[in-house]
């Protein structure tokens, strides 16, 4: 767990009980507890020197001659890796079996040791199969959708929500979260349509006095600042609305509000935003919450465009007039759902192509064949319209992007299958484009050449790069890519009959 570490001074442990990041530790501790529910040996790095202790190599392998590995699997973050390689001098001996905690994604082409843009960040540039990144949504399917639970068991110490005030509570740790365009009179509008507007920021700013100073929080708010989580989630029940206010984006609270049967105002970007900055990804959300917006939905979330008043109004104005809706958690936001995911993929993702087997009864021994996961019969080609992503076409079909049968589609037989004018076939070499797009980096903004397989109006393209393969690259505008799509159920990440 190298956000714990100290020595890399993001203290996300002593900042949890500061208004700082819980995301990262509620995912943490949900993996924890899940590996040891499903009965595995699980042992925890916090620093570097305990690191080095559970994982430095123990005798060797004779059949390689290589140090021998100690763990079967190992989960990390992206401070994690980078302790993993100053312990081992590079990420060869333990590359295949990481699993790394990426709340964000990371795409393809950022991935890739040559077309990383952000050249001198920790990000990015990993060179690990992309599906080796868990997410905290299931925003692409380039990475591997971890998750959290979100929990909406009732138990005797939370109230019931029966109460003859309707409070709105506000969504955000810190007041800073309060400055911002038009975001006081939105707040005003909400605190006239509810008896009660309260708030769980963190505020250490002291005045000459030694008094608080609660900056940009209106005087009408009660706030509680920070918040024991059985305390939180008291207050989560006794509200009607939790409001967002445009960060922290794509956070667990907004999933605990609508599993307490709170209505989530998730606000709406006019502009769509990058995630965060210098993260290794091209995302753009739509929204504080693109998750809740799409998946979720009314009565449970609404949409609005904090500057909109009049939009803002009518919206408040149909969730008074509307019955409390009942909690609701999608599938796989539970536990179980969150158990059938890691289940699956301790069971069947396996990124080590060229590894040895040995018969413990015969000695004998043989090369490893790793399965095709998803299986083939999941299959399903689809063509996107020109300078759209394959995360888009699948979408629009009801289907997911599935990046692991890209393989499956990269050749001539695909295009001849479904495009009959294919009469010039180009294989794309990432080495002979790298200088190119590295020119381009100075001034411009180049795209990597992640757009194969694909067909333009001359010309189709084959990948030769598995590492370029991806769901979330957007082509050329004049370019269609072909697509490996997939059904799916309750959830996203597993394809239908896969768990």
């Amino acid at each position: 767990m190298g956000l714990l570490t100290k020595e890399f001074g993001l203290n996300f442990g002593e900042a949890a009980l500061a208004g700082g990041p819980l995301g990262e530790l509620v995912q943490w501790s949900d993996l924890m507890s899940s590996l040891h529910v499903m009965g595995h040996d699980v042992a925890l790095s916090w620093s570097p020197d305990r690191l080095a202790e559970v994982m430095l190599p123990q005798g060797h392998n004779e059949d390689t001659c290589r140090p021998a590995r100690v763990f079967d699997i190992v989960f990390t973050d992206i401070i994690g890796l980078e302790q993993i390689r100053q312990l081992h001098g590079s990420l060869y001996q333990y590359r295949c079996i990481l699993r790394v905690l990426d709340v964000y994604g990371t795409d393809p082409q950022f991935n890739h040791p040559l077309f990383n843009p952000e050249k001198q960040g920790t990000w990015g540039g990993k060179g690990l199969n992309p599906a080796q990144f868990f997410t905290h949504f299931p925003h692409s399917t380039d990475n591997s959708f971890l998750g959290f639970v979100v929990n909406n068991k009732i138990t005797n110490s939370d109230d019931k929500q029966e109460s003859n005030k309707k409070i709105a509570l506000l969504y955000g740790k810190r007041p800073s979260v309060l400055n911002g365009r038009n975001k006081l009179k939105y707040i005003d509008l909400i605190n006239e349509h509810f008896n009660e507007t309260h708030a769980t920021m963190y505020v250490n700013v002291m005045n000459k006095k030694g008094m608080e100073m609660y900056e940009s929080i209106p005087s009408y708010v009660v706030n509680h600042r920070n918040l024991e989580q059985v305390e939180f989630r008291r207050l989560l029940r006794q509200s009607w609305v939790y409001v967002g206010l445009g960060f922290p984006v794509e956070g667990p609270a907004a999933l605990e509000a609508i599993a307490s049967g709170v209505v989530y105002l998730n606000p709406q970007f006019r502009v769509p935003r990058p995630v965060a900055d210098k993260k290794p990804t091209k995302r753009l959300l739509a929204s504080q919450n693109p998750y809740a917006e799409n998946r979720i939905g009314e009565p449970h979330v609404y949409t609005v465009d904090m500057r909109n008043l009049t939009q803002v109004e009518d919206v408040l104005i149909k969730i008074k007039n509307r019955p409390r809706p009942k909690p609701f958690v999608t599938h796989e936001f539970t536990f179980l759902g969150f158990l059938e995911r890691i289940h699956s993929y301790l069971e069947h993702q396996d990124f080590c192509t060229d590894t040895w087997q040995e018969s413990i009864i015969s000695g004998n021994i043989w090369k490893k064949k790793v399965r095709q996961w998803p299986p083939l019969s999941v299959l399903q080609v689809e063509i996107s319209d020109k300078g759209e992503s394959c995360t888009s076409a699948c979408s629009r079909k009801k289907m997911v992007c599935e990046r692991s049968l890209f393989k499956e589609i990269n050749n001539e037989e695909t295009f001849n299958s479904i495009w009959k004018h294919c009469e010039n076939i180009k294989q794309v070499f990432p080495l002979k484009e790298v200088e190119n797009y590295r020119r381009k980096l100075n001034y411009g903004k180049p795209e990597a050449p992640c757009h194969a397989p694909s067909m333009s109006p001359s010309m189709c393209y084959t990948q030769t790069d598995s590492l370029l393969f991806s769901c979330a690259c957007t082509p050329p505008t004049d370019t269609q890519r072909i697509c490996p799509c997939r059904k799916y159920d309750d959830q996203i990440a597993l394809c239908v009959g896969c768990y």
